[in-house]
């Protein structure tokens, strides 16, 4: 993958209910990962969809939890749009229980690499 060699660890995660893989990639030079993503504006975090079901999360090594929380949303965005998931805002049960496994995916892949902020 062409994500790997600039990253300093990763994970993958298969995703319950859904079909697919849930990835996430630890970068500590921004310079390096940015001549990689050249349209990327953020430089703590960002997600994308590889092919139908592989869901990527690539975040920098002093990401703050709440650029994790932030980024999990999206990959849970980008899983339940693939899927045609509708958010409902009267109705979120579903979608607060899956953006917190999401959450705990990293928290714990970021956990075991190196000292969170």
């Amino acid at each position: 993958d062409y994500v790997d060699d600039c990253t300093i660890a990763r994970s993958k995660f298969k995703i319950p209910i859904y079909t697919g893989w849930f990835y996430i990639f630890l970068f500590e030079n921004k310079e390096e990962i940015l001549k990689k993503f050249p349209d990327e504006k953020s430089t703590n975090g960002w997600c994308y969809k590889d092919g139908d079901y592989n869901y990527v999360m690539v975040i920098h090594k002093d990401s703050l939890f709440s650029t994790l929380v932030h980024e999990s949303n999206h990959i849970t965005n980008m899983i339940f749009d693939f899927h045609g998931v509708r958010l409902d805002t009267k109705n979120d049960e579903h979608q607060a229980y899956f953006l917190t496994w999401i959450f705990e995916q990293c928290e714990s892949f970021l956990k075991s690499q190196l000292p969170l902020k």
